[in-house]
């Protein structure tokens, strides 16, 4: 059997501290995560129409990089002439980022993943792709 304890405070106050600690460490844990989410976060998929369909969908931010996931559909002819990494580019205000990594597309469905060099989520951004067969450049806007 246990002893009575000295000061039954001691115990009390102990708890109260480490409940307080964890709510407060939660409740920054919180802010931190609400204002890191970009202003496009909640409709970050954008998509065109046309000949070519794309179809664009920002991810994070890791190791320096900027995933943007992307499907490319058309029913007249090979993706193949279609180079993005050569004809996109990231804008964000005045800076213009050509991607570091672009899938290489074949066939009539194609996807795959852009990365741009890139340390944090922009808040606002267009992705422009050049020279889209007959519609010309294609301009993706977010939020």
């Amino acid at each position: 059997m246990n002893a009575p304890s000295a000061n039954p405070w001691g115990r009390t106050l102990g708890r109260v501290a480490v409940i307080v600690i964890a709510a407060l460490l939660l409740t920054g844990w919180t802010l931190i995560a609400l204002r890191a989410a970009p202003a496009w976060s909640a409709n970050p998929e954008r998509s065109n129409a046309g000949e070519v369909q794309f179809t664009l969908t920002p991810r994070d931010v890791s190791g320096g990089r900027f995933r943007v996931d992307i499907v490319v559909t058309t029913h007249g002819g090979d993706l193949a002439s279609l180079d993005l990494k050569a004809d996109t580019e990231l804008r964000i205000g005045d800076r213009k980022l050509q991607p570091i990594k672009a899938p290489a597309l074949r066939g009539h469905h194609a996807k795959g993943r852009l990365e741009f060099a890139l340390d944090r989520v922009p808040d606002a951004f267009e992705i422009v792709i050049r020279g889209v067969r007959t519609m010309g450049d294609l301009t993706f806007r977010w939020p």
